[in-house]
């Protein structure tokens, strides 16, 4: 999780240095074509780095749910095998 956390940090950052281009860009008066790519990228790194933080949250509570699921199937399966034994 610690890994995914720093991975998406650069990606923040990436994209903030993106929106920095973008705006050096625009404000220079020229070839704003290239502004709006930097724009883009900027954008797309954004969400990248969203996408990626919320994927590691969730799979680390999916990890979590596991755990404390198995737990809880365990037991319930040994209590269905015994109820359907009786039936």
């Amino acid at each position: 999780m610690k890994n995914a956390k720093n991975s998406s940090m650069l990606l923040f950052v990436a994209s903030a240095l993106f929106y920095i281009a973008a705006i050096i860009s625009f404000a220079s008066g020229n070839h704003h074509s290239a502004a709006v790519v930097w724009l883009c990228f900027g954008s797309t790194f954004l969400c990248l780095g969203s996408s990626y933080l919320n994927r590691s949250k969730t799979n680390g509570e999916d990890k979590d749910n596991e755990n404390k699921d198995g737990a809880e199937s365990k037991d319930g399966d040994v209590g269905s095998d015994s109820e359907n034994n009786t039936k």
